[in-house]
């Protein structure tokens, strides 16, 4: 949604957005890396946490809860899900 709002905003004389934009068009142009960062690090904290050697602890009730439980948090998963999010920025 943000690329089609930026694509309306661009310059009607052909010009790139990026050299003379907006304070909104710079917001827009943030959320874009903001959000691959986002879903990135959920992917991967998702798919390799769940090779964890220990269960989970869920963020509700602070208790250990099986490998896959929806808001299971583990320090492999946490780690792994920094870096993926830090792999779009660099």
């Amino acid at each position: 949604l943000c690329c089609v709002i930026l694509l309306f905003l661009n310059s009607p004389k052909g010009q790139d957005a990026c050299f003379d934009y907006s304070q909104f068009q710079a917001f827009l142009y943030a959320i874009v890396p903001g959000f691959y960062s986002c879903t990135t690090g959920d992917t991967w904290s998702s798919e390799i946490g769940i090779l964890n050697k220990h269960q989970p602890i869920s963020i509700v009730t602070f208790k250990r809860v099986p490998a896959g439980t929806n808001g299971g948090v583990s320090s492999l998963g946490s780690l792994i899900g920094f870096l993926g999010s830090c792999r779009n920025n660099i």
